[in-house]
């Protein structure tokens, strides 16, 4: 674990040596370079599909990941009715860096309209349509969520945010800091440092390990193949228009993906949802233009803390890019 003391706003600093309760903590700054980890020790039942499943020869759809991105791709895929998806996951489900996420769910932030029923659908996937359709529990907390305000122009934009939002059917209310303690009493915030929170008291966070867990049962349950242990090495791919003055007809199509095993699946689509490492997949099938780029995250767990209920609010704070839960 490391703590960045640059990445911890001010008014959290003088609860850090408290050994007394459980508070996570996070916030991380741009970096070259990537830090992960990878857990396969999680039974998440998956494994022994993999057992009784052969490899398929072809699909129609191939999912290159099995990290919540690449289950909610197969799940949707299938639900949709989009047949034979297959889903490759060179390690375990959540074993990259899906299973130390945060797991926020927040429908506050945009100016979208795009953007906000997306946040709203993906509420009710986590905390109800998933539950109904397969049994399994995401995790949801209803906690809330609250973002502060710590300078007059984030003031501002969070209103008209904020503004948006309700017109868009989110309940968001406007805290003053003291209404904010309240709600979050160990925050040590005066009027001088937070200038308001704006509170979706319905939103919250789950848990992303069970949540990706879900997802993938419901892409099961719709038809998709799911397969762990199965590291993809490449794409396979064939010019099929012999007009080369025609650019874009001429540029090659995919075709299917290699494994390690040496095997090939033949496929007419190809998704990458391979996280971290989508950027050096895509530079193994010849795109080089991904922008993604993977950063250093520092995050600060406290030991247990009796005084802290657990359904507080999680709480951000986008200037200093920090968020509590």
């Amino acid at each position: 674990m490391v703590i960045v003391r640059r990445a911890i706003p001010h008014y959290l600093r003088r609860r850090w040596s408290s050994n007394k309760g459980y508070l996570h903590v996070s916030g991380g700054y741009p970096k070259y370079g990537c830090y992960f980890s990878t857990d396969s020790s999680k039974e998440n039942g998956a494994s022994a599909l993999n057992a009784k499943t052969k490899i398929p020869k072809k699909a129609n759809v191939v999912v290159v990941g099995g990290g919540i991105i690449g289950t909610s791709v197969a799940y949707h895929l299938a639900k949709f009715g989009v047949e034979d998806v297959v889903l490759l996951e060179r390690d375990k489900l959540t074993s990259g860096t899906t299973w130390h996420a945060a797991g926020l769910i927040n429908t506050f932030g945009s100016l979208s309209s795009t953007s906000t029923f997306m946040r709203k659908y993906s509420k009710e996937l986590y905390s109800k349509v998933l539950q109904e359709e397969t049994g399994m529990d995401t995790g949801y907390l209803p906690v809330g969520f609250i973002e502060l305000a710590c300078d007059t122009d984030r003031l501002q934009y969070y209103r008209r945010v904020a503004s948006f939002n309700r017109f868009c059917g989110i309940q968001v209310e406007e805290l003053t800091p003291s209404q904010v303690r309240e709600k979050f009493p160990l925050l040590a915030i005066e009027e001088s440092n937070v200038l308001a929170g704006f509170y979706v008291p319905t939103d919250g966070r789950v848990n992303p390990y069970d949540a990706t867990m879900a997802l993938a049962k419901g892409a099961r349950l719709y038809g998709a193949t799911i397969l762990e242990d199965t590291p993809i090495t490449g794409i396979t791919k064939s010019r099929t228009v012999s007009d080369e003055s025609d650019i874009l007809a001429a540029l090659p199509r995919v075709t299917g993906v290699t494994l390690d095993s040496g095997e090939t699946i033949e496929a007419n689509v190809v998704v990458n949802c391979a996280g971290m490492w989508a950027r050096q997949f895509g530079a193994k099938c010849g795109v080089d233009s991904i922008p993604n780029q993977a950063a250093e995250h520092y995050y600060l767990l406290t030991d247990s803390m009796p005084e802290v209920d657990p359904m507080w609010p999680v709480v951000e704070d986008s200037s200093r890019c920090t968020y509590i839960r």
